[in-house]
């Protein structure tokens, strides 16, 4: 879906052309990495090493899930072996959840092998071609922080 339109709204629509056949791949590259992991179980493992020690709560806030959906796939995670459960110290209804070893190997398996799918999908690309995605992304990315900023954190 090439365009010479560089609208606001064609942009948007190529915007929402585009992303689901990016998330296919994503989701059959996670997959093929290990059969049992889906996008949001990537996206907590991520979270937790991003940020050991968090609650449940702040799972579910980083996802925009319930807490039930996140503590389904935290209990999926745990029995794996992949998530460690435990009370809070201090606060007893508090649960603390950190990444066990395995689950930071099987994360960085599940994103080696994603972005070795899509370094394989560009491989044909010239680098004048790389170099403007690249840009694209870069500006995309800040775009999308900026308006998640103000747009979303104001509603809290």
């Amino acid at each position: 879906m090439v365009t010479k339109d560089t609208t606001h709204d064609a942009c948007s629509k190529q915007l929402v052309h585009i992303v689901p056949q990016l998330m296919r791949l994503m989701r059959r590259s996670i997959v093929k990495a290990d059969s049992l992991m889906s996008i949001a179980h990537l996206r907590i493992l991520d979270f937790l090493a991003r940020s050991p020690g968090a609650s449940l709560s702040e799972v579910s806030g980083e996802l925009e899930i319930t807490n039930a959906t996140a503590s389904s796939h935290i209990e999926k995670l745990v029995k794996r072996h992949l998530v460690k459960r435990v009370e809070h110290p201090e606060e007893r209804r508090r649960i603390v959840l950190t990444l066990t070893p395995e689950g930071r190997k099987r994360l960085d398996l599940v994103k080696n092998f994603s972005t070795a799918t899509f370094a394989d999908m560009l491989a044909t690309l010239t680098p004048t071609k790389l170099s403007r995605i690249q840009e694209g992304l870069s500006i995309l990315e800040e775009s999308a922080r900026q308006y998640n900023e103000k747009s979303f954190d104001s509603e809290d």
